[in-house]
């Protein structure tokens, strides 16, 4: 979606690892996210002196996780490429709108809501994520290298080479001291630890989607994987729906078989699932993922019913 970067000194302090969070990523990202409409660049704190930690908003890329990524900064005295694993790459996170927000509430019930959020919830889903409800931005905090030359700098983040970012972050380094990287103190907790930062990271996960030209009124997907920790394997299953308000979640699994079932919990009018002849792109709705450490998960059979309660067929489940 947007792209933009935010400076935090290390001398400077907020009480509350969550306040902190989401003064960070909510105020930069979702900012960033609704408000650029991943049209042009925003910056928040271009000036910045070596060392500083910046919070960096690279957009709505589900196709991309941290372990892919590669962090480029272009400064005057030439190119400088962070891993994945670069112990500077303090955080890598995902940030939502809140789910009673104007931009969510406005774009379910078809209302502006005085501040066009209507509009821009349209913009997100035509442009950004072609109809996917599951709205983020990805946050990344970064120390910059003491060593970065003073002067215009970019940043970019590439995978394979190839940047996935509309176009590189722009900043002005100054002719400064170098700062120390921020602690993200806390008032309650001390410094937050490198292991903390990295546990609001997404964990590894399966994702389940769906296609096919049938919008049902339930679906059905059994799938089985490996044995599970109480059975001799790695893991526990764990569900996660991206959005409980657009439709709703039950499951089972008994260690090495597992069963999800899932039922469209509101839309505006029966037009919008009818049940059997629906419009197709409401099928990336029921999209979830499964964590928790299972390997080997595979889809046995996925199955649609409509409002009466009989199978319909046109429906396709896929494993990523």
């Amino acid at each position: 979606m947007g792209t933009g970067i935010m400076k935090k000194s290390g001398r400077e302090t907020i009480t509350g690892c969550i306040r902190r969070f989401w003064l960070y990523a909510v105020g930069i990202g979702i900012s960033l996210v609704f408000l650029s409409g991943c049209s042009g660049l925003q910056v928040f704190g271009q000036s910045v002196a070596p060392g500083d930690t910046v919070a960096l908003a690279i957009s709505w890329r589900p196709d991309v996780s941290k372990d892919q990524a590669e962090i480029v900064i272009q400064d005057s005295a030439g190119t400088l490429t962070l891993p994945a694993t670069d112990p500077s790459i303090r955080n890598w996170m995902n940030v939502y709108p809140d789910p009673v927000s104007k931009l969510v509430v406005g774009t379910a019930t078809q209302q502006d809501l005085g501040v066009s959020a209507l509009s821009w919830g349209f913009a997100i889903d035509s442009v950004t994520t072609n109809g996917d409800k599951d709205w983020f931005e990805t946050v990344l905090f970064l120390d910059l290298p003491p060593t970065i030359a003073p002067g215009p700098a970019t940043i970019d983040v590439q995978v394979g080479g190839v940047s996935i970012l509309p176009q590189p972050v722009a900043l002005n380094v100054l002719s400064l001291p170098p700062n120390s990287p921020n602690l993200f103190e806390t008032s309650e907790y001390g410094n937050l630890s490198a292991a903390r930062l990295h546990s609001m990271e997404r964990a590894p996960h399966y994702t389940i989607t769906f296609g096919g030209t049938v919008v049902p009124a339930a679906i059905q997907v059994d799938l089985s994987h490996n044995p599970d920790k109480d059975n001799g394997g790695p893991g526990q299953a764990y569900v996660v729906p991206p959005r409980g308000d657009l439709r709703s979640f039950a499951w089972t699994d008994t260690g090495t078989t597992m069963r999800v079932l899932i039922t469209p919990t509101w839309h505006k009018s029966p037009a919008d699932v009818t049940r059997t002849s629906g419009d197709p792109e409401t099928l990336k709705w029921f999209k979830f993922y499964v964590a928790g450490g299972i390997t080997g998960l595979q889809i046995d059979s996925v199955q649609a019913y409509g409002s009466d309660g009989n199978p319909v067929s046109g429906l396709t489940a896929s494993l990523q």
